[in-house]
């Protein structure tokens, strides 16, 4: 965590690692069939929220580690989408 003037203890570098992490997770199982979607859907959903919330603690700050939580909600995200797509053409 990082120590800034105004007293608060701001943990944006830890919120973009599990962003990044559960990126990865996501990543990892949406290739997997059947059960890879149960766990890749809440693993996305959780990389997006962290991933946000990460990048918005480390916006002002300059650290430089937002990049992490932009890396990982776009992994999040694009798990996300291709999950939809899936289930859109075996509707079909």
């Amino acid at each position: 965590m990082v120590d800034h003037d105004d007293g608060l203890v701001r943990s944006g570098g830890q919120v973009g690692d599990g962003a990044l992490s559960l990126g990865a997770v996501a990543v990892l199982f949406v290739f997997v069939p059947v059960v890879g979607d149960f766990v890749a859907v809440p693993a996305a959903l959780a990389a997006v929220g962290l991933g946000l919330v990460g990048f918005l603690s480390e916006e002002g700050t300059g650290v430089g580690s937002a990049w992490k939580a932009v890396v990982g909600g776009s992994a999040g995200l694009l798990c996300l989408f291709t999950v939809l797509i899936t289930f859109a053409a075996m509707r079909t």
